[in-house]
C-alpha cells in the first residue's frame, strides 16, 4: 500500500493492536557540529544493542556559510524507570557528540511536539517528504546543505533515522524551490519524492508525486494485471 502510493491496494479495513503505555520514558539529545560526527553515530546507535522507541534527526542549513547549523540525533527509550536509565547511559556511551542532555516529563513531551511541527510551523516556502537508505544520512545532509547554498534556500529536515525517511523544508523563491526538488527527483541517493505543500507557482511547474512509474517494468505488469481499469491510483497519490 506504502511503496506502491496506493496503486495495488485500498485499505478497506484495520486492526490495531493496542499496548499500554510505558511506565517512564527519556529522550538522549546529541548535537553535532559537523555532518561526518552525526552519520558515525546514527550509525553506531544502528548497529548497536539499543531498543529506542524512537530514532530521529533533525537539523537546519542556512545559504550563508558561516551560519551556526547544529545537527541532532534525538533518541527515545521508554520502559521501566531502570531500563530507560540504563538503555540512556548505553547510549551516552556510544555517542561521540559534541553536547548531550536527556528530557524527560513535560519538556520531552513538548520537544518531540516541536520536532514534529518545526517544519509546518512558517507559512510559506515548500514541504517535501522524502525517503533515503539509512546509512546514507550523511550524504544525504552533504547535499541538502550543498543545495541550500546552490539555490541560496534555507532548508530544514526532520525525519526518521532509523528508518530512512523524513519531511524537508524549502524556503526560497518558487523558481529555486523547483530546481531543488527536481535536483532531488534525479538524485539515486534519494527516492519517493512528493511535495506536501508549496506556493501554487511551484505547483504549476512540476508535478507534486513526481514522474509516473514506468509501465513497461515488472511492477507495471503486475498493475495490469490486477488492476487492468487502473481505479486504484487514479489521481496518483495515496488514497
Amino acid at each position: 500500500m506504502s511503496g506502491s502510493f496506493g496503486g495495488l491496494a485500498a485499505i478497506v479495513s484495520a486492526t490495531f493492536k493496542l499496548a499500554p503505555l510505558p511506565p517512564d520514558s527519556s529522550t538522549v539529545v546529541a548535537t553535532f557540529g559537523e555532518i561526518a560526527s552525526m552519520a558515525r553515530a546514527a550509525a553506531a546507535i544502528a548497529s548497536s544493542q539499543l531498543e529506542p522507541v524512537a530514532f530521529d534527526v533533525q537539523f537546519a542549513f542556512q545559504p550563508v556559510p558561516s551560519a551556526r547549523r547544529p545537527l541532532r540525533l534525538l533518541i527515545r527509550f521508554a520502559s521501566t524507570a531502570d531500563v530507560v536509565k540504563s538503555q540512556v547511559a548505553d547510549a551516552a556511551g556510544v555517542l561521540a557528540a559534541d553536547d548531550l542532555d536527556v528530557v524527560s516529563g513535560t519538556a520531552e513531551s513538548g520537544m518531540w511536539r516541536d520536532h514534529r511541527d518545526r517544519v509546518w510551523k512558517e507559512t510559506g516556502g515548500a514541504v517535501i517528504k522524502a525517503s533515503w537508505m539509512p546509512a546514507a544520512l550523511g550524504e544525504l545532509a552533504a547535499m541538502l546543505e550543498e543545495i541550500g547554498r546552490a539555490s541560496g534556500a534555507a532548508l530544514a529536515l526532520a525525519g526518521r533515522a532509523g528508518v530512512g525517511t523524513g519531511v524537508i523544508r524549502l524556503d526560497t523563491d518558487p523558481a529555486a524551490a523547483v530546481a531543488a526538488i527536481e535536483r532531488l527527483r534525479t538524485t539515486s541517493l534519494v527516492g519517493n519524492v512528493a511535495v506536501l505543500r508549496a506556493d501554487a507557482r511551484v505547483k504549476a511547474r512540476i508535478d507534486v508525486w513526481g514522474s509516473p512509474p514506468d509501465t513497461s517494468t515488472l511492477l507495471g505488469a503486475v498493475k495490469r494485471s490486477f488492476d487492468p481499469a487502473g481505479i486504484l491510483n487514479a489521481g496518483r497519490g495515496p488514497i
